[in-house]
């Protein structure tokens, strides 16, 4: 009898202890089910967890598990922490001439912006361009249809696709090479703005983009850090309007989101943006600090009293502060290789913005810069007595 007792006792003892075991299994399956289902991740190693059939378990059932390698994943699922999306630095270059540039200005424009993507590409390998760059068409290609690829309209449409594939965590930089206009041509806009559509197909603008338009599309950008980096004559027209009271409450306080917003241009709101002689070549000094930029310079640039001092050693993290003054003190200072009075160094840039100086935007990649890219060559002083300024 009291043998039958203890192995009744055994019997009781082992199902209950299999109950426990199998339900505890079955717990942790579920709630690794239930994280997974709610962890919206694209990691293929959830996908095929929650495709593994739920195994249904009973007490009195040989216990059923799945292979092994199976298990070791339900043990230890990688990946059930939402994975934020990595961070992207995102640039927008883009230009456009005007119909009475003469042809190697107009390419020394495109050139301006391939420059500034070949050394940001260098500089940042894993960045995303999209770059626009066009001649103006001529009235036979205007007669033929042929399709503009930098207009307003496609301007507007880049910085509203801006503004919807954006992260909280993305670095956005927009340059534009363009021609200005300070004249005002509405109520509500008497600043101006860039000359974008060429043929004219806003007659009551003159083809201008006005700076109110592209301010409401530039603080509609979710980005954490948001450059804007504007060549054009007149371009200080984009400042002054930013710092009008009315629009200045709409971005004045992203430093205490931990936002970054700058905003830099080649020239104050009353000048023309005039091109210098640098290594031989014509280009626009806020270009030309732009490009150095990128290319390493600004890293470690320091300025006492507005005065630049002895750099601090480079680390390949480029600031807020360092790239500031960078580019502001480098388009002002940078003296013309050219005699003529039309090449002489005239640029005012101006700066606003709400931003940490101390905030690192960059760190440096490792990877050479590209050859292919197209590029002008350097142009001689001489071939460019008919050139306008605004390049």
């Amino acid at each position: 009898m009291q043998r039958q007792v203890t192995k009744v006792l055994a019997i009781v003892a082992t199902i209950i202890f299999l109950g426990c075991y199998l339900k505890e299994d079955a717990l942790e399956e579920t709630v690794i089910q239930e994280r997974l289902q709610s962890n919206g991740s694209n990691h293929p190693g959830v996908a095929c967890a929650m495709t593994t059939p739920h195994v249904k378990h009973n007490a009195l059932d040989v216990p059923k598990r799945p292979g092994a390698e199976n298990w070791s994943f339900y043990r230890s699922p990688p990946g059930l922490e939402a994975k934020k999306d990595k961070a992207k630095v995102r640039l927008l270059a883009l230009n456009k001439a005007t119909a009475v540039n003469p042809s190697k200005q107009q390419e020394r424009s495109r050139a301006a912006v391939s420059k500034v993507v070949i050394t940001a590409k260098a500089f940042l390998p894993g960045i995303v361009v999209d770059k626009m760059v066009e001649n103006v068409l001529s009235k036979e290609d205007v007669r033929r249809g042929v399709q503009e690829k930098v207009t307003g309209d496609i301007f507007r449409d880049r910085l509203k696709r801006l503004t919807r594939d954006c992260s909280p965590q993305d670095t956005v930089i927009i340059y534009t090479h363009s021609h200005g206009r300070k004249a005002g041509f509405e109520g509500s806009q008497p600043l101006g703005g860039i000359v974008l559509d060429l043929p004219v197909r806003r007659p009551d603008h003159r083809g201008t983009f006005l700076w109110d338009e592209y301010v409401e599309l530039l603080l509609k950008i979710p980005a954490k850090n948001v450059v804007v980096l504007t060549m054009s004559c007149f371009s200080g027209g984009l400042v002054e309007y930013m710092n009008t009271p009315k629009v200045r409450t709409l971005w004045n306080d992203r430093k205490k989101q931990g936002r970054n917003l700058i905003v830099m241009t080649s020239q104050n709101k009353d000048s023309l943006s005039s091109p210098i002689v640098k290594d031989g070549e014509i280009i626009n000094p806020f270009t030309y600090a732009v490009v150095k930029a990128f290319a390493g310079e600004a890293d470690g640039f320091r300025l006492e009293h507005d005065e630049f001092t002895k750099p601090a050693p480079k680390d390949g993290n480029l600031t807020v502060g360092e790239m500031i003054d960078y580019i502001l003190y480098t388009t002002e200072n940078t003296l013309s290789e050219s005699a003529m009075p039309l090449r002489k160094n005239i640029a005012k840039p101006q700066l606003t913005g709400s931003f940490n100086r101390k905030d690192v935007l960059f760190v440096r990649g490792k990877v050479a810069r590209n050859s292919h890219e197209d590029n002008n060559p350097a142009q001689s002083d001489t071939t460019a007595e008919a050139d306008k300024p605004c390049r």
